[in-house]
């Protein structure tokens, strides 16, 4: 099963973590973890265009992104992610895991 967390901080998105292998098909041949790395990369690159201002680290079967200092772009791109996630929730329940995390306390060294 793969597993995403969404991070908050409030009520401002931070970034987002993703691993696992959802076991729909053979890997490299399955669907929703195709679907689920494209919506991921595509956050990512967006993410990354704004220069400094986030943290990407991809590995094998995961990847983590951090937002630094959250502004209006960023919450566009982490909502439209949180929206085609909980779809392909909705579709693969049983290949994935959707989850949300609020950040307290402390500060967010990224």
């Amino acid at each position: 099963m793969t597993t995403a967390i969404l991070l908050r901080d409030k009520e401002l998105y931070k970034g987002f973590v993703m691993s696992g292998h959802a076991g729909h098909g053979l890997e490299g041949n399955d669907v929703v973890c195709a679907a689920l790395s494209s919506a991921a990369y595509l956050a990512a690159n967006i993410l990354s265009l704004d220069g400094e201002n986030s943290k990407i680290n991809i590995t094998q079967g995961g990847i983590q992104v951090f937002v630094k200092s959250p502004d209006g772009q960023s919450q566009k791109v982490l909502t439209a992610l949180e929206f085609q996630l909980a779809d392909i929730m909705r579709q693969y329940p049983e290949n994935f895991r959707l989850c949300k995390l609020t950040l307290t306390g402390g500060k967010n060294n990224v």
